[in-house]
């Protein structure tokens, strides 16, 4: 045996060609993530609960109405030095430095789940995105879109209250901040290789889903919010700082949830 070949095999086993159809504005149609469905931890994202975030009252909903959701290249990280209180703000601030992409628009597919057969899950909904490349950070995404040998993945970053139920970690998310381009999911179809649109053919790309999971301590994150919601400063900040923190009230006791 001469030669050893390893190649990509996701858009292939889809019968896709890797290239994603833009409109007229610039635009990728790309799956951003899901609900009820597994993580590659093997933890649920229950739909339920998760719903009210997509409404007209949420942050969420206002800066996409307001033109102002941005995606970062890769989720934030704790850096040296940071304390938890300055990982906690990085962890719900977007930063304007690390901008790769603006989302124009979201669609929540209740048959995505249907549509595709082989994900063996009737009940997932897939979370839909338009996406262009944006932001200081642009070129990476634009070269993740483009190049029909490369997968573009996305992954959710938010805050979510955890509890064992129906035997199972199951994840209930309380706020939704934004969804970052990745180079791996946490979702299986939360990447280019499973979006609609994408054009007809026979070859692809094999990935691996990565979990990024940060514990948080919900008494830490209520103090650092109340003292940021006070500063004028992080006025752009203030209505999603409000959310969180009416999250955190309505929520358990428990003084634990998590980030990702």
């Amino acid at each position: 045996m001469d030669v050893v070949k390893f190649t990509e095999t996701v858009f292939a086993s889809n019968g896709k060609a890797g290239k994603l159809q833009i409109d007229e504005n610039g635009y990728y149609t790309i799956v951003l993530g899901a609900l009820n469905t597994f993580n590659s931890a093997g933890e649920y994202y229950s739909a339920e609960g998760a719903l009210q975030l997509f409404q007209n009252s949420s942050t969420l909903m206002r800066r996409i109405k307001s033109g102002s959701l941005y995606a970062e290249l890769g989720h934030p990280k704790k850096a040296t030095g940071m304390s938890m209180e300055q990982f906690y703000n990085r962890i719900v601030t977007i930063d304007e430095g690390n901008v790769c992409g603006h989302i124009s628009e979201i669609n929540l597919d209740f048959k995505y789940g249907q549509n595709n057969p082989q994900f063996n899950n009737p009940e997932m909904i897939g979370i839909i995105g338009k996406v262009k490349p944006a932001g200081s950070q642009a070129g990476a995404l634009q070269i993740a879109l483009e190049n029909p040998k490369q997968n573009a993945a996305f992954s959710i970053r938010g805050i979510t209250e955890n509890k064992y139920k129906n035997g199972r970690v199951e994840r209930t998310l309380t706020n939704i901040i934004t969804w970052d381009h990745v180079i791996e999911p946490g979702i299986a179809a939360a990447c280019k290789a499973y979006s609609p649109g994408l054009e007809s053919s026979v070859v692809v790309e094999s990935y691996v889903r990565e979990l990024t999971d940060t514990i948080v301590n919900k008494d830490i994150l209520r103090r650092v919010l109340k003292g940021n919601i006070s500063n004028v400063a992080l006025e752009s900040n203030r209505g999603l700082y409000s959310d969180i923190l009416k999250g955190l009230d309505n929520r358990s006791a428990s003084s634990k949830l998590s980030s990702w």
